[in-house]
């Protein structure tokens, strides 16, 4: 075995005591690895042990001599090997995946000529060591096996990774769970000599070692002979130079798993799928394929043919006749030697053999009917839909990773991202399926969104498992579940979906109440209880500042972004393939995935045009023919050009449609933007003529409306942004929504009282009115009582003013002596005028509908009023003619004035006063102004409204 470099083997070659890198003291090498070895360790803080670890070690001088000797050495220990390793670290530290090993931290010794990658110490047993004991592995570990590692392969090629080094020997079974272990890092290859160099290199080295022994590819010793290698014998360098016979350049893996292809250029994410193909054909056959092509061949050792490509390696089939027809077929394809043949991804890798899994053991799904089809349009995938559910295995697997430490996971995201089908169709059934453990061994999912009434839907929902929720708290309902679990051994998920609609549509006890208990859930994780929860990242901030949610929010959060044109790409083939259709041809395919590189952001709207590309399949030839992409307008068009025929055709059945459809989208969003839900009875009420069945009935027939239980919402949000129309009258009412919801929160805080403070005068009354006048929003019965409320206290005030004048006009008529007593009378008055405000306040409302019938009198009574307002000149003659008899008169009626409570008091007063005013009308003072009380509340005629735009 080579040696490790030199400034590597002084640290190694330490007592026990004095080998350590930075915190941690190696403690025995787990691997032969000569370049960059593998050592168990254990972290430490002062004299305490924290936990063992797993260091990959690597000697930073590119000589291998001591650094720190000179600057000049020092400069190189700090080259490019080390950038690209804290480069390629870093990367890995991001990929979370639960059957990929986890990075920790570099650490580094004192003259940082040492770097170590610190990384979970997964205990276990290798598949090597499994297939050493037994030959082969059975079907079910291999398939197991096989699933985990293309998983795991999916995370990490999505980071912009290769593994490199696919082989039994660096997957662990860790009690059930399989581990991808020993990344090959970028740095720790040698550097890529030219042709010319290598041949300089390799004649001196042949001078000193004339036999060559040994082959180190990557960090790991392979025993080679050449006697082994039959044919044309692969060519691999080493790390010294030396090399076998031949010109192509190997810089990692491990010959038997190496990628043909990339013998002669750099690794791709295929060369991985490639060796997970040799994997799986070592599993099932006990073999690599160059052997057992060597041995069909009637000779031994490698086979060089199939080693570099150019040969096919024999099939699955013919080596291992018991191995089931699809996973046969599927290892064929991952070891041909062309890349662009082999299957596009490992996700696809890792659905088909899960497949092929379900298959085996009997408990395969049948998939939804072809008329459904692999898309969802505008609704998102359900549970039922798993098995078509594609592009979305590596937030699964992160999912899962959160929910085995945390009791509440966070899906957030964009509108549009895919946030619900992720948790309804992804990561919901991986959990029913056991994918959080061994226990619970069975899983009850509940999924629903809020609403206006949060807690009502989630005590119904948990109504089956835990009796009488509806009249427990919280906190209870949280311990009942884990209760539950302990005693049946079946767990509780819940699913939350729409979390934003905590905040544009719930309040009150209701939302305090879930708020309370995801905060349960999620603070601590509850055996046998775990709670998924979707919100919208744009409407994040609200829900955040709840502090008992935001703290559990932030803590269990995966964001969830859209997917990429690559995904995408695979979604498409999987999806048409689990099906046997295909594209008509690659030119359709390029153009296709041209228009979804600028629809990434837009998931609905493509999911919507592949749905209707699925509609217009031809059945017989079994593809997507060119025409169907024309007639659906192409990606970006599909929903306009859908949204506007559906409602076109019903205009052509009955153009007076047009204000009922109008009415029922707008009802089905928010003053925010966002979509809102509704029950039909409701929906019935915006029209008289009964005509919203029929705009529902076609609405939901063209898949632009959904119904959830009893409630009808908007089939998903894309229609808000991608519908001109609709994105035009959002546009127009903006203002009138806002106005109206602010009218709505502002009545929910009024107490019903006419002399409430917080009853809304003049302007913002005037609006409000308007508002309500124009039909252009509906607001709530308790925001009409509001208004009418506010008017009838604004009536109320000009009544007290007109008493006020009245009383000061009389004073002026009895003379300048008493003008000082007048108008304290008149301060007296308008103290009773209020008191008698308020004590008709039953009466008035009994009378609020003869009221407004009596504005138009009113108005008459007004004018009226005017003319008999020249009568009140005479007022002053009166007084001085009629003397003090008439002062007495006219000082009890005053008294009455200030003693009256009613409208009909005050009006029956006031004829008297005007009488007495008319005795004396010819000469004398200045006369008194006429009142006349208007009615207390009035209506607006019925005003039309005309068609929305």
């Amino acid at each position: 075995m080579a040696r490790p470099a030199t400034v590597l083997a002084q640290l190694l070659d330490r007592p026990k005591e004095e080998r350590n890198l930075g915190p941690y003291q190696l403690i025995e090498p787990l691997g032969k690895g000569a370049f960059a070895p593998v050592w168990l360790a254990k972290e430490l803080y002062g004299d305490t042990e924290l936990r063992t670890v797993a260091i990959k070690l690597f000697a930073l001088g590119s000589d291998g001599a001591p650094s720190g000797s000179s600057k000049s050495h020092r400069s190189r220990s700090s080259g490019p090997d080390r950038n690209r390793i804290v480069d390629e670290a870093r990367a890995l530290c991001r990929v979370e995946h639960p059957n990929i090993v986890r990075f920790y931290t570099l650490s580094t010794n004192a003259d940082e000529t040492i770097l170590g990658v610190v990384m979970e110490h997964v205990r276990g047993q290798s598949l090597d060591q499994s297939l050493a004991a037994a030959g082969k592995l059975p079907l079910r570990k291999t398939l197991a096996a096989g699933v985990a590692v293309a998983s795991a392969l999916a995370a990490t090629h999505q980071a912009g990774l290769i593994h490199r080094d696919i082989k039994p020997q660096n997957v662990i079974d860790a009690l059930g769970v399989y581990k991808l272990i020993d990344f090959g890092i970028a740095a720790a290859d040698a550097p890529r000599r030219s042709a010319t160099e290598a041949d300089q290199v390799s004649t001196k080295k042949k001078k000193k070692k004339p036999e060559l022994k040994q082959v180190i590819i990557d960090d790991l010793p392979i025993e080679i002979l050449g006697s082994k290698l039959s044919g044309q014998a692969t060519h691999v360098h080493t790390l010294d130079g030396c090399e076998l016979p031949g010109s192509a350049v190997v810089t990692s893996g491990t010959i038997g798993y190496i990628d043909p292809a990339s013998v002669m250029d750099r690794a791709t994410p295929g060369s991985d799928l490639y060796s997970l193909g040799a994997m799986l054909f070592e599993c099932v056959t006990g073999t690599l394929p160059a052997v057992a092509a060597a041995m069909l061949s009637g000779s031994s050792g490698l086979k060089g043919e199939v080693l570099d490509g150019r040969e096919l390696s024999p099939p699955v089939c013919e080596v291992e006749p018991q191995t089931p027809e699809a996973l046969g077929k599927l290892i064929d394809e991952l070891l041909l030697p062309d890349p662009g043949k082999r299957p596009r991804s490992a996700e696809a890798v890792a659905w088909e053999l899960e497949r092929i899994r379900l298959s085996i053991s009997e408990s395969a799904r049948p998939l939804p009917p072809e008329r459904i089809g692999p898309f969802r349009g505008l609704g998102r995938f359900e549970c039922e839909d798993r098995d078509v559910f594609f592009g979305r295995s590596v937030e699964i697997a992160a999912s899962l990773q959160t929910l085995r430490s945390r009791g509440l996971l966070a899906l957030v995201g964009p509108s549009g991202s895919g946030k619900s089908s992720l948790a309804r169709a992804g990561v919901a059934p991986a959990v029913v399926d056991g994918g959080l453990g061994s226990w619970p061994k069975q899983w009850d999912a509940v999924t629903g969104s809020p609403g206006a009434d949060p807690w009502a839907h989630v005590v119904t929902a948990l109504e089956p498992f835990v009796p009488d929720a509806a009249t427990r708290s919280p906190d209870a309902i949280a311990v009942a579940l884990a209760d539950r679990a302990q005693s049946t051994g079946r767990g509780t998920l819940l699913v939350v979906d729409q979390l934003e609609e905590l905040v544009t549509l719930a309040s009150g006890e209701s939302q305090r109440y879930l708020v309370s208990l995801l905060a349960r859930l999620g603070d601590t994780a509850l055996p046998g209880v775990r709670c998924i929860a979707a919100a919208r990242r744009d409407l994040l901030d609200p829900l955040l500042a709840f502090p008992e949610l935001g703290r559990v929010l932030t803590r269990g959060t995966l964001l969830v972004l859209p997917m990429s044109e690559a995904t995408w790409g695979d979604v498409l083939d999987q999806a048409l393939e689990a099906y046997g259709y295909r594209l008509q041809d690659d030119a359709l395919r390029q153009d296709l995935l041209g228009e979804l590189e600028h629809m990434v952001d837009a998931m609905p709207l493509a999911q919507f045009a592949l749905t209707e590309l699925w509609d217009l399949r031809d059945r017989d030839k079994k593809i997507i023919p060119h025409a169907a992409l024309e007639k659906i307008g192409g990606i970006a068009g599909a929903l306009e050009k859908h949204a506007e025929r559906t409602r076109s055709g019903l205009l052509e059945r009955d153009v007076h449609l047009v204000d009922t459809i109008y009415k029922v989208v707008m009802a089905l969003t928010t003053p925010q933007g966002t979509r809102a839900a509704l029950a039909v009875e409701e929906l019935e009420q915006l029209d008289e003529r009964r005509r919203v069945d029929e705009v529902l009935a076609t609405f939901e027939e063209a898949r632009l409306l959904v119904r959830e239980g009893d409630d009808v919402t908007l089939a998903h949000e894309a229609l808000l942004s991608q519908w001109q129309r609709l994105r035009g009258w959002l546009a127009e009412a903006r203002e009138d929504r806002q106005l109206a919801a602010e009218l709505n929160r502002a009545a929910i805080g009024w107490g019903g009282d006419q002399a409430d403070e917080r009853l809304w005068r003049k302007r913002r009354l005037a609006g409000a009115h308007e508002l309500i006048a124009s039909e252009r929003v509906t607001v709530s019965d308790r925001a009409l009582a509001f208004v009418d409320a506010g008017r009838r206290a604004e009536r109320r005030g000009k009544i007290v003013g007109s008493a006020i004048a009245a009383a000061v006009a009389l004073v002026a008529a009895v003379g300048g002596v008493q003008y000082v007593a007048g108008i304290k009378a008149a301060q007296e008055a308008t103290g009773e005028a209020l008191l008698a405000a308020g004590s008709a306040k039953k009466q008035a409302e009994a009378n609020e509908r003869r009221a407004r019938d009596n504005e138009r009198n009113a108005k008459r009574s007004a004018e009226k009023a005017k003319e008999e307002g020249r009568r009140a000149a005479a007022a002053e003659a009166l007084a001085t003619k009629q003397g003090k008899e008439h002062k007495a008169q006219l000082s009890a009626l005053q008294d009455q004035l200030n003693k009256a409570r009613t409208d009909a008091e005050l009006r029956a007063i006031q004829k008297k006063v005007n009488a007495a005013l008319n005795q004396g009308a010819s000469g004398g003072p200045t006369p008194a102004p006429t009142y006349k009380p208007p009615p207390i509340s009035s209506a607006p005629a019925d005003t039309a409204v005309g068609d929305p735009p």
